[in-house]
């Protein structure tokens, strides 16, 4: 994840963004599909271009969807009654198919 931030970094929010291992790997002794799951929160949410353009020299792509199973998602729902602030649920997706890792880059909510 260190070279996903410096490659990131000079974006705006990049010195306040975190980064996250989610999803099933995250979860020792779970069952996992074969992918990676990495996440970087950032606040504002960069262009897909600014991202794909700092990413692309690591293998990073910009994806159609999550995962090749479900293309086309680029926007979470909200579950619960819990009220959440839309950016959160906007993101975009990149992928690394050769080292099988998505990286979901997610807004986040600063209020």
């Amino acid at each position: 994840m260190a070279a996903i931030g410096e490659r990131l970094a000079g974006l705006p929010g990049a010195g306040d963004a975190e980064y996250d291992h989610i999803g099933s790997t995250a979860m020792p002794g779970l069952a996992a599909k074969p992918y990676l799951d990495l996440q970087v929160r950032i606040s504002p949410l960069p262009t897909d271009s600014d991202v794909s353009t700092r990413l692309e020299s690591l293998g990073f792509e910009r994806a159609i969807g999550s995962r090749p199973d479900s293309p086309g998602v680029y926007r979470d729902i909200p579950r619960g009654s819990e009220r959440v602030d839309d950016v959160v649920s906007e993101k975009s997706i990149f992928t690394n198919a050769s080292e099988g890792v998505i990286l979901p880059a997610r807004g986040v909510d600063v209020n």
